[in-house]
Parts: C-alpha cells; structure tokens; sequence
C-alpha cells in the first residue's frame, strides 16, 4: 500500500475514532515511504506535503508523521541504520522529554508547528533520494551483442597469452637473478654477467613493448566495435522514429478525414431530423389549436344561445323562481368558463376574432350565415353570431366567425 494512501486513511480513521494504534501506524507508513523513496526515487506523500507547504496549507503535522520521515531522512540522507519503534516514538522531543505510543493512543490532538528547518529536511529527503537511484541506474551498462563478445573474447585469449609470456620471462628473470647470485660468489665470470643483465634488459623492454602494443590494439578494436554498435542502434532508433512519426501522422489524417465526414453526415441527418419535427410539430399544434378554437365556439354558442333559450322556455311556462335561478346560474358558470377558455387560447398566440357591426366582410375571416349571405353587395357585416378564432398576422383565420350580413 502506498504511504499517502496509508496517511489520507489513518485520517479518515481518526475522524472517525477508532484510527489503528499509533506504533503499527508509525511502522506502516515508514517502511512504505522508505520503500519509495530508495527504488522509485520520490514518493507522493513527500511531494504532497512539501505542496501544502509551499501552499500555505499545512502550518501543523501530526508527531507521528513526522516521525516517519524522520526516520526516512536519518536513514537516507544520513546512512544510519534503521531503529526499532520501541516503547518511546523516534526523532521526538516534546516539552523537553520522551513520548512513548502509549500517551499517543489516548484521545487527543499531538500536532507540530512545521517550520523552516523541517522543510529544509524534507527537501534534503527528497534531493537525495532521487541522486541514489540516479546514481543506481546510471551504473546499467548496455548488453553486449554477440560480435562485441567474440571481441573481448579475442582480447581475453590475447591477454593470456601475455601472461603465459610474462611468466617465462619471469623464469628466465629468476634464472638469471640465480646467475648473477653464483656470479657474485665467484663461480662465474664478470663478463657472463654483464651479458645476462643485459640479454634481461632488453627482453624485458621488448615484452614490455609487447604487452604495450597489445593492449592498445585490442582496446582500439574493443572502442571500434563498441563505437559502431551504438552507431547502429541510434540509427535503428532514428528509423524507428521517423516510422512511428509517419504513421501517427496519417492516422491523424485519417482521424480527421473520418470525424470530418461524420460531422457532416450527422449535421445533414440532424438537420433534416429537425425540418421533420418542426414540420410534425406545426401540423400537430395547428390541429390541437383547430379542436380547441372548435370547442370555444361550440361553448360560446351554448353559453349565448342555448341557456337564453332555456331561459325563455322557463319564463313562458310558468316554471317556479328556483328553477329560473338555477338556469341564471349555469349561464353565468359557462360564461365564466367561455372567458377561461378564452385566456388560454391568448397564452397559446392565438386571437379570439369578433368582427363588430358595420365592418367589412372578408371571406378569409368571416364566414355568412342567414338568407342575405348570398346577396350581390352584402359586404357589410351586420352582427357577429359566432366569434372565431386566429392566430395573429395570419392570412386566413384557423375557425372562421359567423357573421350575418346587412
């Protein structure tokens, strides 16, 4: 589990109130943030922390964090070895004394002040870290292919060859060394010495050479092959480059091409879907409107002829005041419900049509009802019997009204 997640949890659980105890915590949390630290080279607590910081956003941190990068920080940044989180917690001074984990297990708040000094080891925690595994992965050398092999073979077996050399010369040295010892007890002449000295000079100055000569040749050859395999790979990473390139090129054309033609496609398709519900829309809101305009006009022909009628009715036959107060009020009761409907087709746009006597009569509004309808000349309106209905500027009216020409 990583550190942060380990310190936004034991948050939650302390708020909570029942928060791990604090030496299994502290264990927890520092071997996490250690781990990170010494194989990835940063870890996301530190970061985040050193953020709040910057931010201004932490001005306190809990003793028992700190504990836990102060053991980070002694074992990294100062090399010393890891100490066991005993009956008293480590790096933690307060008032002057020791904490053990037990007073840090009772209830309470134990925050630290952060300051300068603090941010300065956090930092130094950080910086560190990051140049040891630098430092670690800086130390991979390349695998050598098999030609480069075969090479340091070659130089290997020259190598030997050199030794084998030295040791006979090293022979010959001691067999001479052993000469010039019998010589200098007599037994053989100065001349003979002088000869194996010299006769040791100079094959000690050609293996020498030698060995020289070598070690410089197979160190070139070493640096050719060496030189020429990296030359290989950084073109077969240039080519491989350039391939990658040209590919994440052309499926970028072709991404473009095909969201291009799709955008198309589905503006087209949007379109003509919007011109076919706009177009279902009007047909079906003018023919609710003609049903609507139909009802009020049925509905104003009962509130005005219809009950006027019945009223009559009542009158002539002598029917008792109960009953003619009944009709008066299912009049007024339908009027009012004419005036209702009347306002609703006006929230709607539309316009209640009630040509007034004397007007002109146009067949696009109005339409004549009685003997005189047919008339040559009759183009006045005389009264209106049954208003219509219209919406606003409209060249011809949705329910035409019924009118009686003079």
């Amino acid at each position: 589990m990583q550190a942060l997640a380990i310190y936004q949890q034991d948050i939650l659980d302390r708020e909570a109130g029942h928060p791990l105890p604090r030496q299994q915590y502290y264990t927890a949390l520092r071997d996490a943030l250690c781990r990170e630290l010494m194989h990835k080279g940063y870890s996301d607590l530190l970061e985040q922390l050193l953020l709040d910081v910057r931010s201004g956003d932490l001005e306190k941190i809990y003793v028992v964090d700190y504990a836990a990068l102060m053991e980070c920080h002694s074992m990294i940044v100062l090399g010393r070895e890891m100490r066991d989180a005993t009956e008293f917690v480590p790096h933690l001074h307060l008032r002057g004394g020791k904490v053990d984990w037990l007073t840090l297990d009772q209830p309470g708040t134990y925050l630290m002040t952060v300051k300068g000094d603090m941010v300065e080891k956090f930092k130094q925690l950080r910086a560190v870290s990051r140049q040891l595994v630098d430092a670690r992965d800086d130390t991979v050398i390349p695998q050598a292919d098999d030609a480069a092999q075969r090479e340091i073979e070659q130089v290997h077996t020259l190598n030997k060859m050199l030794d084998d050399r030295c040791k006979s010369l090293q022979a010959e040295r001691d067999e001479a060394l052993q000469r010039l010892r019998l010589m200098e007890e007599g037994i053989i002449t100065e001349q003979v010495r002088y000869a194996i000295e010299a006769r040791r000079i100079q094959e000690e100055e050609a293996l020498r050479q030698t060995y020289e000569a070598q070690r410089e040749a197979a160190k070139a050859a070493f640096r050719e092959q060496f030189m020429q395999e990296q030359e290989n790979v950084r073109l077969a990473r240039e080519e491989d480059e350039r391939t990658l390139t040209s590919l994440r090129e052309d499926a970028a054309k072709d991404y473009a091409a095909a969201r291009s033609s799709l955008a198309g496609d589905l503006r087209q398709l949007s379109a003509l879907l919007e011109s076919k519900i706009n177009a279902w829309d009007n047909a079906l809101d003018r023919a609710e409107c003609r049903m609507l305009a139909q009802s009020y006009a049925s509905l104003h022909t009962l509130s005005e002829n219809s009950l006027d009628a019945l009223a009559l009715l009542a009158a002539s036959t002598g029917a008792d005041g109960a009953v003619l107060m009944g009709i008066a009020d299912h009049q007024r009761q339908l009027r009012d419900r004419v005036r209702q409907l009347e306002t609703a087709l006006t929230r709607l746009g539309l316009t209640v049509l009630r040509p007034a006597a004397g007007e002109s009569y146009n067949g696009a509004y109005h339409i004549a009802v009685g003997t005189s309808a047919g008339a040559v000349g009759d183009t006045v309106i005389a009264r209106c019997l049954t208003p219509g209905v219209m919406t606003p500027g409209a060249k011809e009216a949705l329910l035409k009204a019924e009118v009686e020409l003079q």
